[in-house]
């Protein structure tokens, strides 16, 4: 964080915290999004829910692993990034 401290806007983007093939993927996932929220607030940075967005796009958007985005995906994930910088940077 120190490195981008003449950076106007840092987002960083949290996990996808929804079922997939490893069983322990939410739980872990969910975790790292705390410290991520805690760390950013800490530094005045933006987090951005993808979490959110992709829980309306189960099966759409994402392979049988839940991870990896189909072509839909990787265009509703852009979109989203894209998006979220706009309106709040």
């Amino acid at each position: 964080i120190r490195d981008l401290a003449g950076v106007e806007c840092v987002v960083w983007l949290e996990l996808n915290e929804n079922p997939n093939v490893h069983p322990r993927w939410p739980e872990r996932a969910a975790a790292f999004n705390r410290i991520l929220r805690r760390v950013a607030a800490n530094h005045g940075a933006l987090v951005a829910a993808w979490s959110d967005v992709a829980a309306q796009h189960p099966g759409a958007w994402f392979r049988t692993d839940g991870i990896h985005l189909r072509p839909a995906g990787r265009r509703g994930y852009a979109e989203y990034i894209s998006r979220f910088v706009y309106l709040r940077c």
